[in-house]
């Protein structure tokens, strides 16, 4: 019996270490060479074409992307 209990805990101990450590937050890597201009920004109030529902917030951006540059 006391074998038994000891391989649960050692498996859920296991178990445990392996799930903390491929849930982790990852290492992302930080964009570099891009340029990120806001050009507006608002909400919308039309029933224009694009299908968005009245209220939804919008904004409009230039990204210029430099040679070599990366989003990450």
């Amino acid at each position: 019996m006391k074998r038994a209990v000891r391989w649960a805990l050692l498996s859920m101990g296991l178990a445990g270490v392996v799930t903390a450590l491929t849930v982790a937050p990852g290492g992302a890597t930080p964009p570099s060479g891009l340029v990120n201009v806001p050009l507006a920004r608002g909400t919308n109030a039309s029933d224009g074409t694009i299908p968005l529902q009245v209220g939804t917030d919008v904004a409009m951006a230039q990204i210029t992307v430099e040679p070599g540059g990366s989003s990450g």
